[in-house]
């Protein structure tokens, strides 16, 4: 697989530099998974910056699922900005607030999704903000807060009870 994957790639092409990388990383008695990681390698990268790759991942942004527990929400919503700024890197143009907002009422688990459309609400009603852009920023910081908030005084409840104290 190493032979032919050489052939391919070219001398100055990515994939070929990523074949490089990965004979270079093994040690003689493995060599001959060289070309498997080198493929598994060149697959990866090809995924990720080819069209395809490019609208899977945007597909993904667009769509994400729902956090499984409030414990995760804030991790989830922090690798959904992570992604979407991966994207950008790769020269992609941002969503626009409206598919973020959604995007966050995606993640957000019931019990944050009410808080969140309770804060959409009155900020609607209060006129706070003009652009979608402040609302969704609004929104971004108001449920991360909800979100640390919640967890610090869950741990905070349940550490302060002393194990051996009748309640």
């Amino acid at each position: 697989l190493e032979a032919t994957l050489s052939v391919k790639t070219g001398d100055k092409s990515q994939a070929s530099l990523l074949l490089q990388r990965s004979m270079s990383e093994l040690s003689d008695g493995d060599r001959s998974a060289g070309g498997i990681l080198a493929y598994a390698r060149i697959h990866s990268w090809c995924m990720q910056t080819t069209s395809e790759g490019i609208s899977n991942r945007r597909d993904r942004l667009m769509h994400p699922s729902q956090s499984s527990s409030e414990t995760n929400v804030m991790y989830d919503i922090q690798k959904w900005l992570d992604d979407e700024r991966e994207l950008k890197a790769l020269g992609q143009e941002e969503l626009g607030p409206g598919f973020k907002i959604t995007a966050l009422y995606r993640i957000a688990t019931d019990k944050l999704r009410e808080k969140l459309k309770t804060r959409e609400h009155q900020i609607d009603m209060d006129g706070t903000y003009t652009s979608e852009t402040a609302k969704y920023n609004d929104l971004l910081k108001y449920s991360l807060d909800i979100v640390g908030r919640d967890s610090y005084y869950s741990g905070r409840e349940a550490s302060s009870i002393p194990k051996n104290s009748k309640i």
